[in-house]
């Protein structure tokens, strides 16, 4: 959206990366890693990637905001290191 496009050039103003291509990126990760999270699909890989981007929100964007980026890192760390449980697809693939 031309709103998102704004944020990414005004707003968050990452470094070594294009305003638009990173308004890109990041929106289909947050779309993205949740899904493959909820349904247990490749969920270490996805709970990096929400490691990765609260990182760069935390450094980059809102380095205030520690307490809620702390919580999002807590609970992504979790999955990584525990994986998503059986009743997910990776368990299921894992027994296949």
């Amino acid at each position: 959206a031309e709103t998102t496009g704004f944020l990414f050039e005004y707003e968050y103003n990452l470094p070594l990366i294009p305003p638009m291509l990173a308004a890109m990126l990041a929106t289909i990760a947050e779309h993205l890693l949740p899904i493959l999270i909820l349904s247990g699909l490749f969920t270490r890989l996805a709970a990096f990637g929400i490691v990765v981007m609260t990182l760069v929100i935390q450094i980059f964007v809102y380095p205030d905001a520690y307490p809620t980026h702390a919580t999002w890192l807590a609970v992504a760390m979790l999955l990584m290191y525990r994986g998503a449980g059986v009743f997910s697809v990776d368990h299921w693939l894992a027994k296949r």
